[in-house]
């Protein structure tokens, strides 16, 4: 976790979320944790709110721990916040494109750390280069269609998506 980066003696940090996916044999699972920093002075106002992600991906009958992290921009919910009385669509479609983009960012590091311990195909990584160079502005998708062992990439998009799907649910629900 990387609560020790933030200031405990002029911050309060508080879990906002924290969700687990159920661990099967074999598939992937993963622990979110958004945490947000507001100062001692105005608790209410959180002035910064990061995502820190652990994935469980089973490779070759071995668990790796894969742990990225990024930050949430406070601006783009804040505006959603604010504009959800006036426009509620347009306010959801502010939350999705900044969970998006971080959903993305956190596939991406997930990817290279996998890279980094040898989990990925040759196959794998070439599917993963092209996305890189061209396609990098939407989520690596893997197909789950007839799968018996999940791959790295499966892992990832699996993480990513759960990401995406666990922060949309929680924003639109708190948004008021």
């Amino acid at each position: 976790m990387q609560l020790q980066k933030f200031n405990t003696g002029t911050a309060n940090v508080r879990h906002l979320l924290q969700s687990f996916t159920q661990a099967y044999d074999g598939l992937p699972s993963c622990v979110i944790n958004v945490i947000g920093v507001a100062t001692k002075a105005d608790p209410q106002f959180i002035f910064n709110i990061e995502l820190d992600v652990v994935l469980f991906h089973q490779h070759k009958s071995q668990a790796y721990c894969i742990e990225v992290n990024a930050p949430l921009q406070v601006q783009a919910i804040a505006d959603a916040h604010e504009s959800f009385r006036f426009s509620p669509d347009d306010s959801h479609a502010l939350i999705e494109g900044e969970v998006m983009d971080v959903a993305i960012n956190l596939q991406h590091q997930a990817i290279n750390d996998m890279i980094q311990y040898d989990l990925l195909s040759d196959a794998e990584l070439e599917k993963f280069n092209t996305w890189n160079k061209g396609f990098a502005s939407a989520l690596l998708t893997e197909c789950f269609e007839d799968v018996a062992d999940f791959n790295a990439l499966h892992s990832s998009h699996f993480m990513a998506n759960t990401v995406y799907l666990r922060l949309i649910e929680y924003f639109k629900n708190n948004l008021s």
